[in-house]
Formats: structure tokens, sequence, C-alpha cells
């Protein structure tokens, strides 16, 4: 605990952003120990770290997530000498795997590319999500050569739906035809 830094800090909410505010006058007088300062009280380094931050926008109002294909997008943009993306995003950054921080989360994408002159060869861009594709309740008609029968079986979709070997599942019986 010998490593603990004391510095009086304003944050201030603004919607869902929070904003943390610093005076000069409380920082230290060397300015190269800024950085790490400022590093550490944002949590970095952090297995959770992000290479940059974006939002999407969606009918003039921040969308709530990150689309696959805006990742693909700015990955592609992060090769891309003078972009925006190439501008912000650190230069040590692995661009097979750069993390986009958004309001959702962290989205892990990244691009395949050739150096070429002024403009990079992109070959592919490529992303990796998961994501509950529904929520709800299914219905599965269900055919049981044991109960000679059509039957209906409900459940909840998505995460909390069962899987192999689930209670809903194993109440049928093993000849059951989905």
């Amino acid at each position: 605990m010998a490593n603990i830094t004391k510095l009086p800090v304003t944050i201030i909410r603004g919607g869902t952003s929070k904003g943390v505010y610093i005076l000069e006058d409380d920082l230290p007088a060397d300015k190269a120990a800024w950085e790490p300062l400022l590093l550490r009280l944002m949590g970095s380094p952090d297995k959770k770290q992000i290479d940059l931050l974006s939002h999407m926008m969606s009918m003039q109002k921040t969308h709530p997530s990150y689309a696959m294909t805006g990742a693909m997008c700015t990955a592609a943009a992060a090769v891309v000498p003078g972009s925006i993306v190439n501008q912000v995003l650190p230069k040590d950054v692995d661009t097979q795997f750069i993390r986009i921080g958004h309001p959702a989360g962290i989205l892990e994408c990244g691009v395949d590319f050739t150096e070429n002159g002024a403009c990079p060869e992109i070959a592919d861009t490529f992303g990796f999500r998961t994501a509950i594709i529904m929520e709800g309740v299914a219905t599965m008609a269900l055919s049981s050569s044991a109960a000679g029968a059509l039957s209906e079986l409900f459940h909840p979709a998505g995460a909390g739906g069962p899987r192999a070997g689930s209670p809903a599942l194993a109440m049928l019986p093993a000849e059951t035809v989905f």
C-alpha cells in the first residue's frame, strides 16, 4: 500500500458519462509524472483496457452498442494514414487485435493488410463477438413415437434456455423428434 497517491478530484456526471477533473496545482510539479498518474487514475494497465473509445449514432442518438459492421470499418480505418481512427489509435496497437470500448462494453476486431505506399491494401477485416440473439419464449412442436402424440414444449430462449442435459429436455422420451 506504499504506492498510493492521494489526489483531490471532482467527478462530474452528465447523462451516462462521467468526467474526472483535477486542478493543475494538485498534480505533481514534474509534468513527466502526469501521464503515469492519470493512467493509473483511469485504471490502466488493466486486462479490460481498450485501444479506442467509440460510439455509433442512430436516429441522431448514441446507440447503446456498437455494430459489427461499424467495427469492420473502424478496423480498416485504423490502417489508413490520415484517417481519424489512425490518428487517435496508439501507434503500438496490434491491428490484428483492436479493442473498441463502447457503451455496452468492449468489441474486439482486427484487420489483415499489406503496406502499399500511401494506401494500404486491405485483405480482410474481422471481429470477435458474443451476443444473445433472442430473448423470449420459443415454442417447439414435438412428436414422440412412445406417446404417439404431438405436443408442444415452451421454454425461455436466449441465455437462460435449456441446453443438452437440462431438466426440460431430460423429461422427453429419447426418441422425441424435433
